[in-house]
C-alpha cells in the first residue's frame, strides 16, 4: 500500500516511520530542502538558540529517547539534530522527497492523485497531511499605508534583524512568541522593548519546585499528570476560576510586575505563556507593556488603536500563522469545512486526525500545540485504522464531527482546541489498545498512574520486564 505524507517535520517523520513498520510504502514530500518543519534551521520558523518550552521527556518519541546528557530544554539546533538521528535510526531518508512541493491533492475512485509543482503526479492509496497549521505567517493590515523608517518583520524572520543593540524595538502580539521574543530582544541588547498586546496571559517559568518533594522539575511534569475523574465535575466557569486561583498562588499575578499585565478572575479560559525572565525585565523597565493593538506605522514608529504613537526603530509582529491547505482539491476542502482564516480550528476532523467524509485522508500534528506524543499516537491510530477498517474506531464515528464543530464555535475560545494533553493522548491510546495497563506490583506502576505522562508510557502495553528500555526510560525521569 502506497501512502503519501505531506511535510517532513516531526509529524511527517513519525507518520512515515509508523507506516513503514506497518508494511506500507511511504513517500514524504517536503517543499523545503531540509527536514524539521518549524524546527529546521534552514527553512523553519524558530530563531537561533531558541529552547523548547517543554522538557526533552515530552519533546520526544516513545521509542527514541534523547541522549542521557542532552539538556533538559533542548535548543532548536538540538531538536534538528534529534530529528536527523531519528531519520537515520529508522531508515527514513529513502522515503524523503526534499525540495518537492505538492500543489494539488485530488480524490480518485480508489485513492488519491498527488500533483507536484514540477508537473509530476503520482497515485496513492492513502494520504497523510502533516504540513502543520503554522504555515503562513500572518500580519495585520495597517489602517493606512504610511511611509516609515521602521524595520518590521514577522517573528518567523526574527534572525534577519542582525543587530538590536542599543535600539528600541516594538513587539506586537502576546502569547508564546511575543513574550519569548520580548525577552530575547532584551538579551540581545535592545535598550527598550515595547510589548503591545490586547490581552494578558499568565507567564510561567520552565522550571518549578515540586512542593511534595522540594525538588526542581520541568513545568510539563507539574501539568501533565493523570487525574482521577470526579462524579461531581465543576462547571466550566468554576473550573476556570479554580485554575486562576492555582496559577495566582503558584506563580503570582503578572500584574505585580506591571499593572498593565494584571489578570482578573472572571470565569473565562486562562491563557499561558512560558518565559523565564520576561517579568523580571518588565519590573526593571527594559520591557514596557502597552495594552492595545497595532493600528498603523508612523514615520518613526507605530501607532496603536487610541492614536498614541510609540517611537521604535524596529517592529516585530508576533501575530501568528494561518494554516495553508490550499493544495487540497475544492471537493476535499469543502468536505473538511476548511477555513484558513480560522486560526483556532481551520478544518473539521475527529480529534484533528480523521474526517470520514474523505475516506483515506488523515492528519498528523495538524492542530495548535502539536506535541510529539500526540503526533506519534495519531500516526499509530491511523495505521491501526487502515489495517483494521472493520473495527469500530471512536474517531471514525461521523457523529463526532458535531462535537468538533461545537469545539470550533466555542465562545469564549480557550487557548488550545485540545487543551487536555493527557486526556487527548489517553483517548487515542485507548482507541487502539495501547493505554498503559499496569500491574500493581510493578516498580513503575505508581509513576504511570500518578507521575508525569510521557510518550514512553504508550509503548508499555504489558510491563513485565524490569530491563525493558521503555521501563528504564520512565525510571530515569
Amino acid at each position: 500500500m502506497k501512502i503519501a505524507i505531506i511535510g517532513a517535520g516531526p509529524a511527517g517523520l513519525v507518520a512515515a516511520k509508523e507506516a513503514a513498520e506497518a508494511g506500507m510504502t511511504p513517500t514524504i514530500y517536503e517543499k523545503n530542502n531540509s527536514i524539521g518543519g518549524l524546527w529546521s534551521e534552514e527553512d523553519g520558523h524558530v530563531w537561533k538558540g531558541m529552547r523548547t518550552n517543554l522538557s526533552k521527556w515530552t519533546c520526544s518519541f516513545s521509542d527514541f529517547p534523547w541522549p542521557i546528557d542532552a539538556e533538559l530544554f533542548p535548543k532548536s539546533e538540538n531538536v534538528q539534530a534529534y530529528l536527523k538521528s531519528y531519520c537515520l535510526e529508522f531508515d527514513l531518508e529513502k522515503h524523503l522527497r526534499l525540495g518537492q512541493e505538492v500543489c494539488c491533492i485530488e480524490t480518485l475512485s480508489d485513492g488519491f492523485k498527488v500533483r507536484l509543482s514540477n508537473k509530476q503526479a503520482e497515485a496513492f492509496d492513502k494520504v497523510i497531511v502533516a504540513s502543520g497549521v503554522f504555515s503562513r505567517p500572518w500580519l495585520p493590515k495597517p489602517k493606512r499605508e504610511n511611509e516609515t523608517s521602521v524595520v518590521h518583520v514577522h517573528s518567523s524572520n526574527i534572525d534577519r534583524i542582525n543587530d538590536v543593540s542599543g535600539r528600541t524595538v516594538c513587539v506586537i502580539g502576546g502569547s508564546f512568541s511575543g513574550i519569548e521574543i520580548s525577552q530575547l530582544l532584551v538579551e540581545r541588547g535592545a535598550s527598550k522593548v515595547y510589548f503591545v498586546s490586547d490581552s494578558n496571559t499568565w507567564v510561567i517559568p520552565r522550571r518549578v519546585i515540586d512542593e511534595s518533594t522540594g525538588h526542581e522539575i520541568p513545568i510539563d511534569f507539574l501539568f501533565y499528570k493523570r487525574k482521577e475523574k470526579s462524579v461531581d465535575e465543576p462547571c466550566e466557569t468554576e473550573t476556570n476560576n479554580q485554575i486562576f486561583d492555582f496559577f495566582e498562588q503558584k506563580f503570582g499575578n503578572p500584574g505585580v510586575a506591571n499593572p498593565k499585565l494584571i489578570l482578573e478572575k472572571n470565569g473565562k479560559p486562562n491563557f499561558v505563556a512560558i518565559s523565564d525572565q520576561f517579568l523580571t525585565y518588565v519590573k526593571s523597565g527594559r520591557i514596557v507593556p502597552i495594552r492595545s493593538r497595532f493600528s498603523e506605522f508612523s514615520s518613526n514608529g507605530i501607532v496603536i488603536e487610541n492614536g498614541t504613537k510609540v517611537l521604535s526603530e524596529i517592529a516585530v509582529f508576533c501575530t501568528g500563522y494561518e494554516c495553508d491547505l490550499d493544495y487540497l482539491s475544492v471537493h476535499i476542502k469543502r468536505a473538511l469545512d476548511y477555513n484558513p482564516k480560522d486560526k483556532f480550528m481551520p478544518f473539521i476532523a475527529n480529534r484533528a486526525t480523521h474526517n470520514p467524509k474523505v475516506s483515506g485522508l488523515y492528519f498528523v500534528g495538524m492542530y495548535r500545540g502539536p506535541y510529539f506524543g500526540v503526533m506519534e499516537l495519531q500516526a499509530r491510530w491511523i495505521m491501526s485504522h487502515i489495517q483494521n477498517p472493520e473495527r469500530g474506531f471512536q474517531l471514525a464515528e461521523g457523529n463526532r464531527l458535531e462535537f468538533e464543530d461545537a469545539r470550533r464555535k466555542k465562545t469564549p475560545k480557550p487557548q488550545f482546541p485540545y487543551g487536555d494533553y493527557v486526556g487527548f493522548c489517553d483517548e487515542l491510546a485507548g482507541d487502539i489498545g495501547v493505554f498503559p495497563e499496569t500491574c500493581s506490583n510493578h516498580s513503575v506502576a505508581n509513576l504511570i498512574r500518578k507521575g508525569p505522562v510521557v510518550p514512553a508510557h504508550y509503548r508499555i502495553e504489558t510491563m513485565v520486564d524490569e530491563n525493558d528500555e521503555f521501563v528504564k526510560s520512565i525510571k530515569r525521569i
